[in-house]
């Protein structure tokens, strides 16, 4: 799977472009490096399938990564907690090896 971003909204890599106008390169694309984006490019690399994910900031997670203020304050982007799991989701869970 290759991931390409940046920081900025209007941050668009070079490399990034010329491997979108490539349709034999990749067999999927993803926009967005969320937990639903990174669960695609999962279970498409999974499934053989050659991936691109494109997210815009410098890290993965979407609203489940956290962030700190100029001062280092630490804080929480997404959920605050996790209910039980669907049935789906524990599978998920526990084929990457977060559930036990």
């Amino acid at each position: 799977m290759t991931v390409l971003g940046g920081a900025e909204a209007a941050f668009v890599p070079k490399s990034a472009a010329a491997a979108a106008l490539d349709p034999k390169r990749y067999d999927a694309v993803v926009i967005g490096g969320g937990i639903s984006g990174l669960t695609a490019a999962y279970f498409l690399t999974e499934s053989s399938k050659t991936v691109l994910l494109l997210e815009k900031e410098p890290e993965l997670g979407g609203l489940a990564f956290g962030g700190a203020t100029h001062e280092g304050v630490k804080y929480d982007r997404g959920t605050a907690y996790w209910t039980d799991a669907y049935d789906e989701e524990r599978r998920l869970l526990e084929k990457l090896g977060l559930e036990g």
